[in-house]
């Protein structure tokens, strides 16, 4: 609720989609396309109030950026075959879509890796589905967004947290290594977890 459901100015009733104005210029569109049990399921109903929030945002005069859980657009070969319901039903075509109504950002995470892959929709407009990696997993990068003219996307790392809490919890050695090599200790994480 904190990160915009509270204050949205639309919300679809079926699902937990919903809008949410950012600033003066820009409004979050927030897509809940997951059904119980972790597959994707974008609707024909779901694809119709995308649409209608797309199409009020430009007729407010907002841009609008998108986020959802999925993957809009394939980002690495790999990443289909080991989740291959990580990219939102194509048979709605939701990046010509966002192309029409000129929607270039969307964000998501759910593969876990950290990449930007790029549409051109067939009215020339380009958008992107940028996707980043969790927090707790090597190398912990998040995502800086700076909306104006242009808008920003940068790439920054958890680099140290606060171990306190973990003290007593965890063995020595691990909780010393979480302390003094946070980045260290979430790539030790990350390759005990492939092996």
């Amino acid at each position: 609720a904190a990160f915009g459901y509270a204050d949205a100015i639309a919300v679809d009733s079926a699902t937990a989609s919903y809008v949410a104005e950012l600033n003066d210029e820009y409004r979050l569109l927030a897509i809940d396309a997951t059904k119980p049990g972790g597959d994707e399921r974008m609707t024909q109903e779901l694809c119709n109030w995308i649409e209608a929030q797309v199409i009020k945002a430009q007729q407010d005069g907002k841009k609008l950026m998108a986020m959802s859980h999925y993957n809009l657009l394939q980002h690495l070969v790999l990443v289909e075959t080991l989740h291959p319901n990580s990219i939102l039903t194509a048979e709605y075509n939701i990046p010509e879509l966002f192309a029409k109504y000129n929607v270039k950002y969307h964000f998501t995470g759910h593969t876990h890796d950290h990449d930007v892959a790029e549409y051109t929709g067939s009215n020339g407009v380009e958008i992107y589905d940028i996707v980043t990696a969790c927090l707790n997993a090597y190398p912990c990068p998040y995502r800086v967004v700076t909306m104006g003219e242009k808008v920003k996307v940068e790439t920054k790392f958890i680099d140290k947290i606060d171990t306190s809490s973990l003290k007593g919890k965890i063995t020595d050695a691990t909780y010393t290594l979480a302390t003094e090599n946070f980045t260290g200790y979430t790539k030790n994480m990350m390759t005990i977890g492939l092996e």
